[in-house]
Formats: C-alpha cells, sequence, structure tokens
C-alpha cells in the first residue's frame, strides 16, 4: 500500500492536504446501474468509481478481477478504480485476447454475433450451428416453420425426408 499526498481544491482558491492510499482489491460486479463494485479486503463491497478506459472495460470479461484502487482520506467509501491487475504486460504471440473470442454488437436495433470459424446456438436438445463454409444446420425435437405469406425453400436441389 501506498500513501501519496496531494492538495485537494476546497471552496474558492483554498488548498487542502489530502493522502491517497492505492490497494488491490476485488472488482465483484457492476450494479443495476452500471456502477463498478468492489471489495476490499474482508470490507462488504462498495460502488466505486473508475478511472479505467473503454478498451480496459472490455477486457474484463469475468468477475471477480483484481483491481488497483485509489482510497482518498477524505472519500474512503468512494474508492477510485485506476487500474486493472495483469499477470502479462504484452499478449502473449499466438494466444488470443478473450475479447477477440466473444464479441457482440449491439446497437438498440440489431445484434449481430461474428465468428471466425462458427456460431452455435443451443437450447436444451435444440441447436443452430452456423459454419464459416456457409453451411447452416438446425437441430430439435420439433421442427416449425409458419408463415403469414410464402413460405420459400430455395435451393440448387431440395431433399425431404
Amino acid at each position: 500500500m501506498s500513501v501519496i499526498k496531494t492538495l485537494k481544491p476546497l471552496k474558492g482558491n483554498l488548498l487542502v492536504e489530502s493522502a491517497v492510499q492505492t490497494v488491490i482489491a476485488s472488482l465483484v460486479g457492476v450494479n443495476e446501474e452500471g456502477r463498478p463494485l468492489v471489495s476490499i479486503g474482508d470490507a462488504p463491497e462498495v460502488v466505486a468509481r473508475s478511472a479505467l478506459s473503454l478498451s480496459e472495460c472490455e477486457e474484463v470479461t469475468s468477475f471477480p478481477v483484481q483491481v488497483i484502487v485509489a482510497i482518498e482520506s477524505a472519500e474512503p467509501a468512494q474508492p477510485i478504480i485506476t487500474g486493472l491487475v495483469r499477470d502479462t504486460l504484452f499478449p502473449v504471440p499466438g494466444q488470443k485476447k478473450s475479447k477477440e473470442k466473444y464479441k457482440a454488437v449491439v446497437d438498440g436495433e440489431t445484434v449481430t454475433l461474428s465468428a471466425k470459424e462458427e456460431i452455435k446456438l443451443e437450447c436444451g436438445k435444440s441447436s443452430i450451428l452456423l459454419r464459416k463454409d456457409g453451411k447452416v444446420i438446425i437441430k430439435g425435437v420439433n421442427l416449425v416453420s409458419r408463415s403469414l405469406a410464402t413460405n420459400k425453400i430455395k435451393g440448387s436441389s431440395v431433399s425431404i425426408n
């Protein structure tokens, strides 16, 4: 733990000395408002502020994650996340980043999932598999296709049963 003394502006032009401690904490999740929740030591989780960039936030794919937190003596109940604790400084060659493995783009009207090899959706005994070669496999106990207008089946050849 390190302590850094800073000057904190008070009312007007008056400056007051304030101590800032940095500690390693656990980022345990986010609340309904999207604010980060951190746990410092054995203390209960608290809402924190964050100084992380958007790209750093995208690196977080699961919880808990170790983070560096600044705690100002004047505001101990409002820690500030200043960085992520990583095992490596640079990506290991040949190893994909987790954010490249899973990518979903949501713009409010369209959801786009992208993958290099295949996308598989599964639920119970049903699945939809999209392969990069263009093959689509739909499996299920019962398949239902309904249309209010024309239901078209197109292909160079169509085989039923």
